[in-house]
């Protein structure tokens, strides 16, 4: 038995003159036909695969160059600079706009958060003046830490709300339902002495669906004017130099 290959190619041309002719074709002529037409088909069904095979290469390629393009050019507008403070940090080149990186990171002492300028008075004579930390570093606070009774606290901030006047102070709300306050100046429980920057707690019970009473957060803290009770993590925007300097010994 043969294959459609092995049919005489003579027979194809016979066929096409039968077919020109107007004669009938007989089974030779009708196989070598079949076996032409099956070629033909083959050949095309190569043809479309090497097309699109090429067309495939031809996009990849055009994506990795645009890729390639788009990476220069960030490379072109972005440098790393040194903050100043043992940070390296990806910058916007020629501004001190900080790209968003695992480094671009802040740490304050919690009384930064509602501290102030003492430049002038409000209405009531008191010491008034801006915020020595903005409402929009204010919204950028990651995380809240401190160390007590040698176990380190760190709680993920969920939101933050500041409030001015006779009371002022910060209040926070952890991912956990723990809410956080800290206080401009309040007075000691037990002398009736200012204490500034004092830091309460109420923790969130899931089992009861309840807080408990408020507690002082590091309570012997007002020894060093209230600062150094804990630490704040906030994200950078830009390279500013910090609203002081952070020894971490005197959080943990």
């Amino acid at each position: 038995m043969t294959s459609m290959e092995d049919v005489d190619s003579t027979a194809v041309g016979a066929a096409v003159a039968a077919v020109k002719t107007g004669e009938s074709l007989n089974y030779k002529e009708m196989r070598a036909v079949a076996q032409e037409i099956f070629i033909l088909e083959r050949k095309s069904r190569r043809i479309r695969a090497f097309g699109l095979i090429c067309s495939s290469l031809v996009l990849g390629s055009l994506v990795l160059l645009g890729a390639m393009a788009l990476l220069y050019q960030g490379m072109k507008e972005t440098e790393v600079q040194d903050d100043g403070h043992s940070n390296l940090v990806l910058t916007k080149k020629g501004s001190q706009d900080i790209i968003a990186t695992t480094q671009s990171l802040e740490d304050l002492d919690g009384s930064d958060l509602v501290d102030y300028a003492r430049t002038g008075s409000d209405t009531n004579g008191e010491p008034d003046g801006e915020w020595t930390l903005s409402d929009a570093k204010l919204s950028r606070i990651r995380t809240i830490s401190w160390r007590e009774d040698d176990t380190t606290y760190i709680h993920h901030v969920a939101s933050i709300v500041r409030y001015n006047g006779k009371d002022t102070r910060v209040e926070l709300k952890t991912k956990a339902l723990h809410m956080i306050r800290i206080w401009d100046d309040t007075a000691d429980d037990a002398t009736g002495a200012a204490d500034n920057f004092a830091i309460e707690i109420k923790t969130w019970n899931p089992t009861t669906n309840s807080y408990s009473a408020w507690t002082e957060v590091n309570a012997d803290g007002d020894e060093d004017g209230g600062r150094g009770r804990v630490l704040v993590n906030l994200r950078r925007s830009k390279m500013d130099d910090p609203i002081r300097p952070i020894n971490y010994k005197d959080y943990f």
